[in-house]
């Protein structure tokens, strides 16, 4: 009896060492690349244990596969069963002997019986405890020992004998043991496989949100900093450790001092941590805006020994905010210049209808008087009260359809541009004798060709229009580099422009002589233009008498359709 208890005991403790290396396994492969190794370490150490046997008489042999063969399939499945019991079946065959039909039926049905438990298990949702275990192990080995009759009958009775105790005792604990290992190595996999997937979740939350996070050890002046931290800052961790002192150094150099006196006021009794927003200067060049948010930990005396913190990138955030805060101001601006419209389209265009209607009356009392003189002079009026309206209308829809790129940018040559746009109020110059002066360099433009060259016109035109009684009238038009970009300007010499009359120039329907021609309608008209190609117009003028210029810029313009938008 003690003889087969020690050699039970030499190949159940072979069998525990070795079943330790499939936690290692299992640390690093899963699927069925992780089943086959596994598979292939359980089939190696059934075989060794069979190479190592008690041997009770020549041809028959036990030793712990039944074991192994079962916790393999019992926790790793079929394919590991079907492996590991491939390889002792063809050892066991390789060994011959009376006892090799029951050997083999007794590793054929160890791996039957993990698999099934395995299936079990996995339909039920169960966990693997040590009663279940226990349970599998007598299983298993009642199993086999049922499958001792298989032998001759002389020897059946002998070996049940001689076995049956040692089996039915030690094999269902080793069970029991190896079965606690394997569950364990498992569990640790598990744990393992969590704790990576949270970080891989956590490090993506954290790219997606833009949020970094740090930790300081202030009395081992310990920092670290996220992944997610050294792509925010603009740093690699290859070139150095994290240092509070490497991170003063991408902060903004006006930011510097309140981001550094915010973290050390923090530290002080009474503060809890600290709340700042900053600019990051990366080595690249590039600045990101930040929110800086951070929490200490005091020990008993009241001493911070660690800070937990964390970088939030608001530059996007930022943008969106100052994009809304224009939005916002253009349709306030937009509001007031609605109400504006909706007040002088009703003003202005009541004006001529009156006079229609005035005049109507008239025409209908010189029919009656047959004053064919004064009938012509009342149709005229009603018809020049007609092309007023006709204008206002045409106006309108001017205005109407500038926010609107209806077509494909064309290139056109500045010079070619502003040429057209004189031949079109070449009467009112000839008619003023008015000296143009056009000093324009090679420069493209590209957009709608009639809006733009409505553009020039409409300020050439007001020029004109305010000329005054000058006896020298001049109109310069030309445009300037200056600060990286190009500045278009038509200046005059004319009227001039008193200051308290710059809030109306660009105006809806605003005319800073009410009684010179026109709708008003002119340089609101450029403003709009300047406007849809994302520039920029003023004027400057010294006072009445002195002149005016205006200026305004095109980047959209000046941009082809294929470069982006900065």
């Amino acid at each position: 009896m003690l003889p087969i208890l020690i050699e039970l005991t030499y190949n159940l403790a072979l069998l525990v060492a070795l079943s330790t290396v499939s936690g290692f396994i299992g640390d690093r492969r899963s699927g069925r690349r992780g089943a086959l190794l596994q598979g292939l370490l359980f089939g190696a150490v059934a075989v060794i244990g069979m190479l190592n046997p008690l041997v009770l008489a020549p041809g028959l042999i036990f030793d712990g596969r039944s074991v192994m063969i079962s916790l393999g399939g019992l926790f790793f499945g079929p394919l590991t069963a079907a492996v590991s019991a491939a390889m002792a079946i063809t050892c066991r065959i390789a060994q011959g002997g009376l006892g090799t039909l029951t050997g083999v039926s007794v590793i054929f049905s160890s791996a039957l019986l993990g698999v099934f438990f395995y299936r079990r298990r996995h339909r039920l949702k169960r966990e693997i405890t040590t009663f279940s275990l226990l349970t599998f192990g007598l299983v298993v080995h009642v199993a086999m020992l049922l499958l001792m009759f298989t032998l001759p009958w002389p020897l059946v009775l002998d070996v049940l004998k001689r076995i049956g105790p040692p089996v039915l005792l030690g094999y269902p604990l080793a069970t029991v043991l190896i079965g606690k290992i394997l569950s364990d190595n498992l569990g640790r996999a598990r744990n393992l496989a969590a704790l990576k997937k949270s970080e891989t979740q956590l490090k993506q939350a954290q790219s997606l949100a833009h949020l970094g996070s740090w930790e300081l050890e202030l009395p081992a002046n310990r920092l670290y900093w996220s992944d997610e931290t050294w792509r925010i800052i603009g740093l690699r961790p290859q070139k150095g450790p994290a240092s509070y002192e490497r991170f003063l150094k991408v902060v903004h150099p006006e930011d510097r001092e309140r981001v550094d006196h915010a973290y050390r006021e923090s530290l002080r009794e009474g503060h809890d941590g600290y709340e700042v927003e900053h600019r990051i200067l990366r080595p690249s060049g590039e600045i990101r805006q930040v929110l800086g948010r951070c929490e200490h930990e005091r020990d008993d005396s009241g001493r911070v020994f660690r800070s937990l913190g964390m970088v939030l990138d608001v530059t996007e955030l930022k943008a969106a905010e100052e994009h809304l805060r224009q939005v916002s101001e253009e349709l306030r601006q937009r509001n007031e210049e609605l109400e504006s419209f909706i007040y002088s389209v009703s003003h202005d265009l009541k004006s001529p209808l009156v006079t229609f209607r005035t005049f109507l009356g008239f025409l209908r009392q010189d029919q009656r008087a047959g004053s064919r003189e004064n009938m012509e002079k009342d149709m005229n009026f009603m018809a020049a009260a007609a092309d007023k309206m006709e204008r206002l209308l045409d106006d309108l829809l001017e205005m109407s359809r500038i926010g609107r790129l209806d077509k494909a940018p064309t290139r056109i040559e500045l010079g070619e541009l502003v040429e057209a746009a004189l031949a079109t109020v070449a009467g009112p110059i000839a008619e003023r004798q008015v000296e143009v002066r056009s000093e324009l360099p090679e420069l493209y433009l590209y957009g709608d060709p009639l809006r733009l060259e409505r553009l020039w016109q409409n300020l050439i035109d007001n020029a004109v229009k305010y000329l005054g009684e000058q006896p020298a009238p001049r109109i310069e038009i030309g445009v300037e580099e200056a600060a990286g970009e190009f500045v278009f300007f038509v200046r005059d010499n004319g009227l001039g422009i008193d200051s308290r009359h710059q809030r109306k120039v660009f105006g809806l329907f605003e005319k800073v002589d009410p009684k010179s021609p026109g709708s008003g309608l002119g340089l609101a008209l450029v403003k709009r233009i300047v406007e849809l190609y994302r520039g920029r117009i003023w004027f400057e003028s010294e006072g009445p008498g002195r002149g005016t210029c205006f200026r305004f810029t095109l980047p959209d313009a000046l941009r082809g359709p294929e470069e982006p938008r900065s």
